[in-house]
């Protein structure tokens, strides 16, 4: 599907007709089950790649946005879903204002034996590490803001923007407990906001559509913005 096809979406959960067992497995296994929930709103295919983002927007209710190359189909009734094309032109030059949840890492040697994936770390735990002196906020400010940009700006430049004006706060550590697994799922987030300016238009929009960093299927990644 191409990039055209997108859709973007606002569901909220309607709490009214949820009772309290569902909202408790719902919300079980530090809200695993509903990251569950906005996974089988998009329709079953095993051969299929995940191909949607989503934002859990912070305030009163269970409401997201969600950006989709399928369309959200609710055969519960729980969902109330209103989605439109989602096709942004964006322009070479062009300035954004922006928010993003984030799970920022830094990749710090190999898994056992040398030979496997690099070890992804939290920024913010690392830079507890390196700069022990430094108070909690100034580390999310640093490493945050060092982890949007990219060493020498290689991430930016890789997502076609460069930061003009940006702040990171709202550090969370996540663990996500699934059913019939001991192992914790962890990672934590980072809440971004400032303004862009677009560099590379292709490449900024297969960021709007693919999301930025890791963590994705768990609510992280999806740039959101909006004219200035």
């Amino acid at each position: 599907m191409n990039q055209d096809d997108f859709l973007f979406s606002h569901i909220e959960l309607r709490t009214e007709r949820c009772d309290s067992l569902f909202m408790r497995r719902l919300l079980a296994g530090g809200g695993y089950g509903l990251h569950q929930a906005i996974w089988r709103l998009l329709p079953c295919d095993p051969e299929a790649r995940r191909d949607f983002l989503y934002h859990r927007i912070d305030g009163a209710g269970v409401k997201f946005y969600v950006v989709s190359a399928r369309e959200l189909v609710d055969d519960t009734g729980l969902w109330r879903i209103r989605s439109k094309p989602y096709a942004p032109q964006i322009e070479a030059g062009e300035s954004l204002n922006f928010t993003l949840r984030a799970n920022p890492t830094v990749a710090r040697g190999r898994e056992p034996g040398g030979k496997g994936k690099s070890i992804r770390h939290d920024v913010v735990m690392d830079a507890r590490r390196s700069f022990p002196e430094a108070s909690e906020a100034e580390r999310v400010a640093q490493a945050g803001m060092h982890w949007l940009h990219g060493r020498e700006g290689q991430r930016a430049e890789r997502h076609g923007y460069v930061i003009e004006a940006a702040h990171a706060d709202g550090y969370t550590q996540h663990r996500l407990h699934k059913p019939g697994t001991e192992r914790a799922i962890t990672f934590s987030t980072l809440d971004y906001v400032g303004r862009l300016r677009v560099t590379d238009p292709e490449r900024f929009r297969a960021a709007l559509f693919g999301g930025i960093g890791h963590a994705r299927g768990f609510g992280c990644g999806l740039l959101l913005v909006r004219r200035v």
